[in-house]
């Protein structure tokens, strides 16, 4: 008896052995270089550097950015996915880049090609053993749980700011629904409002379903995933309710 997928995702007869091996191998490259970043190439960036605290952040996203670029020529090479950058339009550094979040890999997307900025991320991701000094070298910041604790974050968000650093943010909270975007919630938009930076969207369009939400990691994809990232036309900040709305529905009409 066959059961049907559940509606926007593919349907699978299970993995292949080749499905497993690339979808294995990717994780395992990523693993390895993301522990060589950071316990061993990043803290030498950062100790053997010169200025201060912001430009040795700086300096450690370029390289993080180039490790990046390894990893996609990585996916290019055995046929996982292939990236379309469209960076025409750009906001004035420093800015509150925003984002749609379709993929596991969507950060290393836009850091390939937007090297300095500081990361919003999960706790879990932060504390991840592999990668936490490569967050700590490169002044992302974590996401608390508790409301009380979220505020502090947006405070530490307004900082980096202040210190000349673009910050990125996924509005969702979470990967999107394929096909689909989850309501933003409105704290990058505040931030903004209160640092008085442009917002600069970003949106990230994906031909096929490569490790989107609900998907396991052996579901790659039939085709190489093409992966288009898209900048679209900057926005004052402004009101936190409303300029979210303006940003959700210009990331949907490009997606479209």
């Amino acid at each position: 008896m066959t059961t049907a997928a559940p509606a926007g995702h593919p349907t699978t007869t299970g993995p292949s052995k080749a499905q497993l091996l690339v979808g294995a191998g990717a994780f395992v490259f990523f693993g390895i270089g993301g522990f060589f970043l950071s316990t061993l190439l990043l803290p030498c960036v950062w100790l053997a550097g010169f200025g201060g605290v912001a430009s040795r952040r700086k300096r450690c996203q370029r390289v993080v950015s180039w490790g990046f670029g390894c990893f996609h020529r990585y996916l290019q090479a055995v046929g996982l996915a292939t990236v379309e950058p469209d960076l025409r339009n750009g906001a004035a550094s420093p800015a509150v880049y925003v984002a749609n979040h379709p993929t596991l890999i969507d950060v290393t997307v836009i850091m390939r090609h937007i090297p300095e900025m500081c990361v919003v991320v999960k706790t879990a991701v932060y504390f991840n053993p592999i990668l936490f000094l490569l967050h700590v070298c490169c002044g992302n910041i974590r996401v608390p749980r508790s409301m009380s604790a979220r505020i502090g974050a947006l405070q530490t968000l307004i900082g980096r700011i202040e210190r000349g650093h673009s910050v990125l943010v996924f509005p969702e909270g979470t990967r999107s629904p394929i096909g689909e975007m989850h309501p933003f919630q409105r704290g990058a938009f505040e931030v903004a409002a209160r640092a008085e930076r442009p917002i600069q969207p970003l949106a990230i369009n994906v031909s096929e379903p490569f490790l989107a939400a609900g998907s396991s990691w052996y579901h790659v994809p039939a085709s190489c995933s093409l992966i288009r990232l898209e900048s679209l036309p900057a926005l004052a900040a402004g009101s936190s309710r409303r300029t979210s709305a303006a940003v959700a529905s210009a990331i949907r009409g490009a997606l479209d």
